[in-house]
């Protein structure tokens, strides 16, 4: 009799179990079904191209919502935003350009009609009187090197007269352990050889995030809440904004790659006869100064005294220039437009809203226009 009891009571607890597994999987999956429908950016994953590393899904088209912004996003056959890349010129007077960049060039924050790349075009044909081509080949997560590789391998074929690289110096110094290859010539480095990496293996942890919507915003607060109780200026994610965090930057070398990466860019441009011109692009965190003092507010880990957001862009500019290479810097037009009070990025996504593309396309079209002249 006992042991007939204890098997109920084994059999009880096998069910309840079972039901409680049920329940959550039931559970989860309505929460992955609310978050994918009413909730969900809309973002799409990134697919790999032996040649240009990571593109959009080719021919796609998807929604990206925020509470700030909805955009209508569509990829070209080869996997960028925008038109088909056309490739020989109808008129002897077209003038083509191109830009390079990453998630700013992109712009997934507004539509693509707003894009300061599409407002430079419209702007080059009503100043100039002429058939204009403009074309841009930015995905978020680029960095110098994926640009000149994308420039070798696909750009080039745009006959371009002007190439304009968009840099954003918050991401773009990578480290010296990369795809790539140089040779020291006094404190210079100079680009010997670069390749396109491998596609890495799918972790489980990646085939989890990949998959879910939910788990992936999950484990970014999380990751979020971690870095906040543990901030310090090398955990910080702004630490290039700082004394520390830009003394180990000139430490590691990122620079002097930065920079040679960029010369061979502009090599490469000039050798099939185009003008080549770098944009700095500063990240909110230098511009909106309300935010900022929110943002550094909410790093108690980081003393006052080591923040120096202008030096990473100074440092930058003077690399770029020493090498002679062509170098426009926006700080100053977006920091005098009034950003506190009429901000140019949106402040839970950091990338420029429709004001703000519509000040870098005037000045960028300004600087088209005073190059021709």
């Amino acid at each position: 009799m006992k042991a007939y009891v204890c098997s109920a009571k084994i059999r009880g607890m096998f069910f309840n179990v079972l039901l409680l597994i049920m329940v959550l999987i039931i559970s989860l999956s309505f929460l992955e079904f609310g978050w994918r429908f009413f909730i969900n950016s809309g973002g799409i994953k990134r697919v790999w191209h032996p040649e240009l590393v990571l593109v959009n899904p080719p021919n796609a088209q998807w929604t990206i919502r925020s509470t700030e912004f909805t955009t209508h996003m569509r990829s070209n056959s080869i996997g960028y935003r925008g038109p088909e890349m056309p490739k020989e010129k109808k008129r002897t007077d077209e003038l083509r350009v191109l830009f390079l960049g990453d998630s700013f060039l992109e712009a997934a924050q507004v539509e693509e009609q707003e894009r300061f790349s599409d407002l430079v075009e419209t702007q080059l044909r009503e100043q100039l009187g002429q058939s204009v081509t403009v074309r841009a080949l930015g995905v978020a997560k680029y960095d110098p090197a994926t640009e000149l590789l994308v420039y070798r391998n696909l750009g080039r074929l745009f006959h371009s007269d002007i190439v304009i690289q968009v840099l954003f110096p918050e991401n773009d110094l990578t480290p010296r352990d990369g795809p790539y290859r140089f040779r020291q010539e006094g404190d210079q480095l100079f680009l010997e050889d670069i390749w396109v990496e491998p596609e890495q293996p799918c972790s489980w942890k990646c085939q989890v995030l990949s998959h879910s919507r939910l788990a992936f915003h999950s484990y970014l607060f999380l990751r979020d809440m971690r870095r906040r109780v543990q901030s310090t200026v090398s955990t910080n994610e702004y630490s290039m904004y700082t004394n520390q965090g830009h003394k180990q930057y000139q430490d590691e070398g990122r620079f002097v790659i930065f920079t040679a990466l960029v010369r061979a860019l502009r090599d490469d441009v000039e050798t099939d006869g185009a003008d080549f011109y770098t944009v700095l692009m500063p990240g909110a965190f230098e511009v909106q100064n309300k935010w900022k003092k929110e943002w550094i507010a909410s790093t108690p880990g980081v003393p006052l005294d080591q923040w120096q957001p202008s030096q990473l862009l100074d440092t930058v500019k003077m690399h770029l220039k020493s090498s002679g290479i062509a170098t426009f810097d926006l700080r100053p037009i977006l920091q005098d437009a009034d950003p506190d009070n009429l901000p140019l990025y949106y402040q839970t996504n950091a990338h420029l809203n429709v004001r703000g593309n519509v000040l870098v396309a005037d000045a960028i079209t300004s600087l088209i226009v005073n190059a021709l002249q």
